[in-house]
């Protein structure tokens, strides 16, 4: 069939993209706490609109009326090597007093002066291989006195190294071999440090034999006299709280945890949350599944590492993050089991013990937004199909006024319709799956729509949308490719966070079956209830893991699946040690991952499906993946087509990503044709 004008599809994107905007949150206290300003819209320029505690309604105000916000130094980026990606930008790191911003360069330590060009090199040394590395993400390097720099040297001379192919503006080509973590293969080797801002001597904290561990900085005490790390094994089945003296470095542990399989697989992998939360008062707490939900627990940390830590929460809950605590209360937020078991709510707990209370009311995603005092908190609220809207609280939940609902027709268009939140039966015939299904506008169920399957199907974070807010790319495509007249179906199987250890927990040491189980009894089920989904026009689609899933399901349910867009695809469960956690070390036992390939797909794909394939050439690991695939594909005479993109990583950008995102429609319109 003759190509479709883009144009309408970019517009599309476009439009979703201003909505992803529109939608970011806004709201800011002022210093005192009794003022809160936010914007209606994405531009500067538009309207500011502030509430004063105590007065009957908000008002369109030009200005806050409390005392301004100081500017910040402009932060500059730093290049960073971490263990999925050769390297990244990274932000800089202020000091505490803002004269000073910390970054890594050519390997260095270096710091340079917020104001003026005055700059001091702390380290030196490094090599190509063994060299000097900051966390400056979620976490500040920097000691609340200014005197110390948290970093990790680290020794990568035995990391497994691949090939990468290079394409230069001036058309010339080049080849280089960057470091890449392999399953099963030597890894980093993690030497934690204090640096001495002065710039005196480097002074090595000795946490014991460090090979196949990882290190993350948890934070600071207040006055300085103490850093917080957590050490992880490479499994990320034991971890260990730290405290370490900077008078002397002396290390002490004050906890440690061991679990069966992983315990929180995205601490390092995807830089998540850690799972402690620091105290001033030398207490801590702690984020543990030891119980199969995931809870708070209060510790010391000056007690023993052997001592029982007291448990502030329990039941069928899984806590996310903890927003604030004072002496008397902590307030997290969390899911529970239930009907919603990913909506995602505020409560409290009494620091001394006690029933955990509820803040927030209504269903769907909750962002917080406590006042300095933390006498009051603004509340944002909303699901896939219910745009946010915001409200203020007291600190105990008691509702004080509505300060905001989305406006969002412009974006959405005239004729959107609200996605379906739906339920379906995993494959054990009991267990309740979640999704969303995305419907095209002016939605007729008399019509019959083609669905594409979009699938991830990776045991470190969950998909499907559980708010209205447009968190990346992906979802912007979702909301595309419903406007381009598809059904877009997004679903979390078994085996994914947010839910109890025992429903992650399938994935160990079984990556693949319970996926592929789940995803295509969810299409089943959806195809017996509504006779809408034209069942002859189904394809399936996913990027890096879910590229490896939409393949192996497209093999595995030929009656269901025409054609499979496999992005930046995941194919070799060795190409990373991001399997190790769920499937351990391929040299313990191989049979998980020889389960996992996908090599011998091509063979069991239907002579009449159709196959998309694109990387980048910088995301190496991936490129090859896909002409390996290519190659086995050619072999087993199955139609497809390959898209290679010059110079883009795993995430492609600006042109890269808009004719990604276009390959993606095109190549289903023919194919589902």
């Amino acid at each position: 069939m003759p190509l479709r004008d883009p144009q309408p599809f970019y517009a599309a994107l476009q439009r979703f993209a201003a909505l992803r905007r529109a939608l970011a949150c806004r709201f800011e206290w002022s210093e005192d706490g009794q003022e809160l300003r936010w914007s209606l819209g994405d531009s500067a320029a538009q309207q500011q609109v502030s509430y004063r505690i105590g007065d009957t309604e908000p008002q369109v105000t030009a200005a806050m009326t409390s005392q301004p916000v100081a500017a910040l130094a402009v932060r500059r980026t730093f290049m960073r090597e971490t263990y999925l990606v050769p390297e990244f930008p990274a932000p800089e790191a202020l000091s505490p007093d803002g004269g000073w911003l910390a970054s890594l360069r050519h390997g260095e330590l270096h710091l340079r002066s917020a104001v003026g060009d005055a700059e001091k090199q702390l380290t030196t040394g490094a090599t190509e291989d063994v060299a000097w590395d900051l966390e400056t993400m979620g976490v500040d390097p920097w000691s609340p006195d200014g005197r110390w720099l948290f970093a990790n040297q680290m020794d990568r001379r035995a990391v497994w190294r691949g090939v990468r192919t290079r394409f230069d503006a001036d058309g010339s080509v080049r080849v280089d071999h960057p470091r890449t973590q392999r399953a099963g293969t030597q890894i980093d080797i993690v030497q934690p440090h204090l640096i001495p801002t002065d710039g005196g001597p480097v002074r090595r904290i000795d946490l014991g034999d460090m090979r196949d561990s990882f290190v993350r900085l948890v934070g600071w005490l207040p006055d300085a006299s103490a850093v917080v790390l957590l050490r992880l094994s490479r499994l990320l089945n034991q971890a260990e709280l730290f405290v370490v003296n900077t008078a002397d470095c002396r290390a002490r542990a004050v906890l440690r945890e061991h679990s069966a399989t992983f315990l929180r697989p995205d601490t390092v992998i995807w830089g998540g949350s850690l799972g402690c939360d620091l105290m001033p008062d030398r207490r801590f707490l702690w984020h543990s599944e030891r119980d199969g939900w995931k809870h708070l627990y209060l510790g010391r940390l000056d007690g023993d590492p052997t001592a029982a830590l007291t448990q502030l929460t329990r039941g069928e809950i899984v806590v996310d993050d903890v927003v604030r605590c004072d002496a008397n209360w902590v307030w997290f937020r969390a899911r529970a089991a239930g009907p919603r078991p990913y909506d995602l709510h505020l409560y409290r707990v009494p620091l001394a013990g006690g029933a955990v209370q509820r803040l927030s009311e209504g269903d769907g995603e909750h962002d917080v937004l406590f006042s300095p005092d933390g006498s009051h908190f603004v509340d944002t609220f909303s699901t896939p199909s219910m745009p946010p809207c915001s409200v203020l609280r007291l600190g105990n939940g008691a509702l004080v006024t509505e300060l905001d609902r989305a406006e969002v027709n412009v974006q959405l268009g005239a004729r959107w319709t609200a996605p379906d939140e739906i339920v379906v039966t995993a494959a054990d015939g009991v267990t309740a799956l979640h999704g969303v299904l995305f419907k095209p506008p002016g939605f007729d169920p008399s019509h019959r729509y083609p669905l594409l399957h979009w699938v991830y199907g990776g045991p470190q974070m969950r998909i499907a949308p559980s708010a209205f807010a447009l968190r990346g790319d992906n979802d912007l495509l979702h909301h595309a490719l419903a406007d381009a007249g598809y059904l877009v179906l997004v679903l979390d199987a078994r085996g994914t966070p947010q839910r109890s250890k025992a429903f992650q927990d399938l994935v160990w040491r079984s990556f693949v079956d319970h996926v592929v189980a789940d995803q295509a009894g969810a299409l089943r089920q959806l195809l017996a209830l509504h006779p809408w989904i034209d069942g002859q026009r189904v394809g399936v689609l996913g990027r890096s893991w879910g590229a490896a899933f939409a393949l192996h399901l497209l093999a595995a349910a030929p009656d269901l699946y025409r054609a499979a867009a496999c992005t930046v695809p995941g194919f070799d469960p060795y190409g990373g040690l991001i399997y190790e956690p769920y499937l351990g070390l391929p040299q313990d036992d191989p049979r998980p991952y020889q389960a996992a390939e996908p090599w011998a797909l091509p063979q069991r794909i239907d002579k009449q499906a159709r196959v998309l394939l694109m990387a980048g050439t910088l995301d190496s690991p991936q490129q090859w993946d896909l002409q390996r695939m290519s190659r086995l594909l050619v072999e087993a005479d199955i139609s497809h087509q390959t898209l290679v993109f010059a110079e883009q990583e795993h995430v492609f950008e600006a042109d890269a990503l808009r004719f990604h995102q276009r390959a993606l429609r095109d190549f289903f319109d023919e194919a589902l044709a």
